[in-house]
């Protein structure tokens, strides 16, 4: 049986099967966690989108996604170097300006 072996980070390592990392992959993604997992969390909390996703979502280029947020007019959180965007708070923004 051929297995998959992951480098955990700090000299770790685990070995898998193909089936093994399904099972974990779709536990991960059934608890909100995960690449692939843009369902709603467990806890309530809305899942966070990158810059290309909100871009994607909204039919914008992603550079015009990236000067608003410069520019402070939309929000976002910082995770580290990167902005992400949480689709309801962008959403709100973009219909306040529109019913002005």
């Amino acid at each position: 049986m051929d297995r998959i072996v992951i480098n955990l980070g700090g000299g770790d390592w685990i070995a898998v099967t193909a089936a093994e990392l399904a099972d974990h992959r779709a536990a991960a993604a059934a608890l909100g966690f995960g690449h692939n997992s843009r369902q709603q969390r467990p806890d309530g909390a809305e899942p966070l989108c990158t810059a290309e996703e909100l871009a994607a979502a909204l039919s914008v280029p992603k550079t015009r996604i990236e000067q608003g947020t410069r520019e402070g007019k939309i929000p976002s959180v910082r995770v580290g170097r990167y902005h992400r965007y949480r689709r309801s708070e962008v959403e709100a923004v973009l219909t306040r300006a529109t019913n002005r």
